[in-house]
């Protein structure tokens, strides 16, 4: 890879963090259902690999710590995977519309597991989401366990923003212009093997 190829990818995945920063605090100002927090994430892992999707995760897991959101950090695990499974389901592979749905979560449930594990012992099973909260109150009254209430929320959350996130990504993709676009079939910089186009 060159360096004008180098540099293209360090914007893009500047862009990316920017993106999920920006889609974070969208839907939380909407109060929509999904965190919207991965759509950066999994536009990068997708369009230029796992290593570059991995990075623009922890980048602005930090970033949001920054800015006064512990969750970020204390959750980025989860996007961590996404960015890594993700980008190996998804990154120069030809993708059937079926396959995108159960390989989405299959991204997801690992992730979802952890989170629910460090909501319901160092949280309490509270989390930054307001209608979360209200729900996982609401199953713990019918006698769930928190951690319970957690996984079920949080296994069925991760999954709705990780396939909102995915399907976003693939309309951003088929929009972008040849000279991006022709990234996700260049071999990978950190990859001893050549990606396939879409």
């Amino acid at each position: 890879m060159n360096t004008k190829e180098r540099t293209q990818q360090l914007t893009i995945m500047a862009m990316c963090v920017a993106l999920n920063l920006v889609a974070s605090k969208l839907a939380g100002a909407l109060s929509l259902p999904v965190f919207m927090d991965a759509l950066g994430t999994v536009l990068c892992s997708i369009l230029l690999g796992p290593i570059q999707g991995l990075i623009t995760a922890i980048t602005f897991a930090f970033i949001g710590f920054a800015l006064g959101d512990p969750f970020e950090l204390y959750l980025c695990h989860s996007a961590i995977i996404v960015a890594i499974i993700t980008g190996l389901f998804f990154h120069g592979h030809k993708v059937s519309k079926l396959s995108v749905w159960w390989k989405t979560l299959i991204a997801s449930i690992p992730g979802s597991l952890i989170t629910a594990w460090i909501i319901s012992t160092f949280f309490g099973g509270f989390t930054t989401s307001n209608s979360s909260n209200m729900l996982i109150a609401l199953m713990r009254q019918i006698g769930m366990s928190t951690f319970q209430a957690a996984l079920l929320m949080q296994i069925a959350q991760d999954y709705l923003d990780r396939i909102v996130c995915v399907l976003l990504t693939f309309i951003v993709i088929a929009h972008l212009p040849n000279n991006i676009k022709g990234l996700k079939m260049k071999k990978n910089s950190w990859s001893k093997k050549p990606a396939k186009s879409y």
